[in-house]
This record gives C-alpha cells, sequence and structure tokens, in this order.
C-alpha cells in the first residue's frame, strides 16, 4: 500500500558529536590503563628477579627457610603477572574495537554526507522524468536539424515539364546535320576522273599559320624602319 500513501521516509542514521568524542576519550583512556599495566608488570618481573637472587644466596648460607620465603613471595609475583598480561590483553582488545568503531563512524559519516550530495544532485535535475524530457526534446531538435538540411539540399527544379522524347529527337536531328555536313566535304575534295589540264591542275599551297603570317609582318616593319 505505499503506492496509495507515499513511500515511508526512512529514518536517518546519525552519530552525535558526544558520541564520537566520548569513543576517542575512551581510546585515549585505553590507551592510558595499558601504559600503567605494562609498567606494574615490569616492576613485579623485577621484583621476582630480586627474590630469585636472595633465595640463591640464602641457600648458599644453608638457610633454606628464609630461601623457601623468598621463592613464595616470587610465586606471588609471578601470580600478579599472569593477571596482568591478561588484563592487558582484555584491554588491548577493548581499544581495538573501540578503533573499529570510531573508522565506523567515518565511514558512515562521510556515506551519510555521500548520499545527502547525490540526492541533491538528483533532485536539481529534476529526476528520471526531468532527464526523458530532456533527452526526448534533444532528440526532437535533431529530427527537426536533420529535416531543415534535407529540405534545403532537395533540387529546386524550374518548375517546367521537361519532355525527354523531344529532346532525344533534338539530338538525332544535329546528329544527322553533322553526318550530312562530312558528306559534303568528302564530296567537294574529291579527284576528277577526267584528263587533267593546265586550267585544273594546279599545285596546292600550304596554307600559312597566323604566326608565320605574324612573323612576317613584323619582320617587314622593321625593314622599313631601319
Amino acid at each position: 500500500m505505499s503506492w496509495l500513501f507515499g513511500k515511508k521516509k526512512k529514518k536517518e542514521i546519525s552519530v552525535s558529536q558526544k558520541t564520537e568524542d566520548s569513543t576517542n576519550k575512551s581510546i585515549e583512556k585505553m590507551d592510558q590503563t595499558i601504559t600503567l599495566l605494562e609498567k606494574r608488570k615490569k616492576l613485579l618481573e623485577k621484583k621476582m628477579e630480586q627474590e630469585t637472587e636472595k633465595a640463591k644466596e640464602f641457600m648458599k648460607k644453608g638457610d633454606k627457610s628464609s630461601a623457601m620465603t623468598c621463592l613464595k613471595r616470587k610465586k606471588q609475583y609471578e601470580v600478579q603477572v599472569q593477571r596482568l598480561d591478561q588484563q592487558i590483553m582484555n584491554n588491548e582488545q577493548m581499544k581495538l574495537t573501540l578503533e573499529n568503531a570510531a573508522t565506523d563512524i567515518e565511514t558512515l559519516k562521510a556515506q551519510q554526507q555521500a548520499a545527502k550530495t547525490m540526492k541533491q544532485v538528483f533532485k536539481e535535475t529534476g529526476g528520471i522524468d526531468k532527464v526523458q524530457d530532456v533527452m526526448d526534446e534533444i532528440q526532437d531538435t535533431m529530427a527537426t536539424a536533420n529535416e531543415l538540411g534535407d529540405a534545403l539540399a532537395q533540387d529546386l527544379g524550374t518548375g517546367q515539364i521537361i519532355d525527354e522524347g523531344e529532346l532525344e529527337d533534338e539530338l538525332d536531328l544535329m546528329e544527322q546535320e553533322e553526318l550530312d555536313k562530312q558528306m559534303l566535304g568528302m564530296k567537294q575534295t574529291k579527284v576528277p576522273t577526267g584528263p587533267l589540264t593546265k586550267g585544273t591542275a594546279t599545285a596546292s599551297k600550304p596554307v600559312k599559320t597566323a604566326k608565320e603570317v605574324d612573323d612576317e609582318l613584323a619582320e617587314l616593319e622593321a625593314e622599313l624602319n631601319a
């Protein structure tokens, strides 16, 4: 029924500054406690060594009773050292857990900030429907531009209907006229079949080109001006 009443708003996970400060202070306190326990352990280990040395001295003197007393004290110190080892281990484990929690807090804060930023970006874009509307507008504009380009590139023509058959007839007529001219030229240059006479037999002279005529005129003009 979420479609009827709208989506249920998700509760935002937040970590207060007080909680974050408390976590950091706890880590700092654990460091101090571990340091104190390690110092206490070293002190007891030193006392254990001292009691061992005392017991050896008493044994050299034949004082077995005093040596036994030293070993009993050493045993008590040893038990305390074992307890301190366990306490140090427990505190280190708790410290590690708190450090992981602090890291999780920072990670959560970063993810929440990123989520807010992305939400704001999506909001400003208008959502998927708005983006789809923009894409539709772009496609419509591109289609209009293509239609406009096609319209500008089309053949305008003259609006006159041309009869291609009539043009072919005209080409045939031009071809026939050209053939007639060629045939007429061949008839005019045909050699006579009768006997040649002085009147008819004339030597053909080479025709001068326009350049040769210009050269001769230039030569004559030069002679006159000399």
